[in-house]
This record gives C-alpha cells, structure tokens and sequence, in this order.
C-alpha cells in the first residue's frame, strides 16, 4: 500500500496455545479410552432374565433352612399359635422367599399369573394350592398336605 500506515503482527497470549494443545490432547485422551479400555457386558434385565442357580452346596443350606421353616409352621399350627389362614400365608411366604433367596427372583409381589410367566410352575402350583386357604371366604384346607406341597417345591424345584 503506498503511502498506507503498517501495523505490527497481533501479540496473542501463549495462554491460546496451551489450551489449543490440551484441547487437542483431550480428544485424543477420549478416543484412547473408548478404543483400548474393554467394554461393559450387556446384561438382559427383566423377566427374560433368569439368574444361575446357587452352588451345590449353597443350595442345600438354603433347602434345609426353608424345610426348616415349614416344619415351624406345622408346629405353631399344632400348638394352636396360628390358625389355618396364617399357617397357609406364612407356608406361600417361605415358598417364595426360598425362591428369592435360591434364584435371585423376586417373587414375593407376583401374581399367579407372573409366576406362570415366569417358568416357575412348581412354585406356581404351590401357591395355586394355598390361594383357597388363604384368600377364601372361610380358611380351610389341610396344612399338612400344604406343608408336604411347599417341602416337595423347596425340595425338588431347581435342584
């Protein structure tokens, strides 16, 4: 430009060049991670989802536990501590808390019908046994033969 006014260079800050270089060093860092770190498995989660069973011997302790438990109820209802009714309720109770704690299946808050869904038919056919007893106008039923259908279910059922 003749007879123009030049102006210097602009003086930048080298603060602009350092976050520049870290900038690019993050992106960097970020596709190293996702490239060369493994990834998380994929879990299917919901009822399609059924856990392994316990070990052997596990399992076994948690059998006697429950049988355990049944034969409590039988005793309660003999020494006339609980009617029919409660003796019904507590033996479904341990039927699906012995499942909880075998399979890891919540079935405490299941209906019938998520039970059959579930493909759990022994515990299903248990507590199909038990709803007359327990949800009937008037509580009748065997308690032993209840308690001899919850000892075949904690006995047979995934072992």
């Amino acid at each position: 430009m003749p007879g123009g006014e030049y102006y210097p260079l602009a003086d930048f800050s080298p603060w602009w060049a350092v976050i520049a270089v870290a900038l690019v060093l993050l992106v960097a860092a970020w596709y190293a991670f996702v490239i060369w770190f493994p990834r998380w498995k994929h879990r299917p989660r919901g009822a399609a989802a059924i856990p392994e069973p316990a070990p052997w011997q596990r399992q076994q302790r948690i059998s006697e536990h429950y049988l355990a438990e049944i034969d409590r109820v039988e005793r309660d209802y003999a020494d006339g501590r609980i009617d029919v009714r409660a003796a019904h309720v507590r033996l479904a109770e341990i039927v699906r808390r012995y499942t909880l704690e075998a399979r890891g299946i919540p079935t405490l808050p299941m209906t019938l019908q998520e039970l059959r869904q579930a493909r759990l038919p022994e515990l299903a056919e248990v507590v199909q046994g038990l709803y007359p007893s327990e949800f009937g106008a008037e509580a009748s039923g065997s308690v032993r033969g209840s308690a001899q259908a919850a000892r075949r279910a904690v006995t047979s059922a995934w072992n």
